[in-house]
């Protein structure tokens, strides 16, 4: 488990300082939420055979929440609060092992967008 939570802190860490920033988050669930608004745009068709008109329009609603600017702010200062123990300004990879181990949900989201970020696993090789 903490070398999974690992792998993805890693991936978060865009500018490789060893410590997550907020800006850090902000642009890797951007650019990660992003490609997932693109799946469902063109899975839209199949997601209403399999799971019904309403439920595809839930999903989508939910969605377009949460790439909101605001809910991207939202959603990384949630994660800062509970977080950043030390109250630095950032995350380092103690922290965030730490958070994503009395937070397995968060991991596995955070696995998930990680795994569509770029093409790079939760082990951080690229996947081809």
């Amino acid at each position: 488990f903490a070398q999974r939570a690992a792998g993805v802190f890693h991936i978060y860490d865009q500018n490789h300082d060893s410590v997550l920033s907020r800006e850090d988050l902000l642009l890797t669930l951007r650019k990660s939420l992003k490609s997932a608004k693109r799946v469902y745009n063109s899975s839209m068709k199949h997601l209403k055979e399999d799971i019904g008109k309403e439920r595809t329009s839930q999903v989508g609603r939910n969605l377009e929440s949460i790439t909101e600017e605001r809910g991207l702010h939202l959603m990384v200062e949630e994660i800062f609060s509970r977080a950043d123990i030390e109250h630095k300004g950032f995350i380092t990879k103690a922290e965030f092992v730490a958070y994503a181990e009395e937070n397995p949900q968060t991991l596995r989201l955070f696995t998930q967008i990680a795994e569509n970020f770029e093409g790079i696993d939760t082990k951080g090789s690229k996947v081809q």
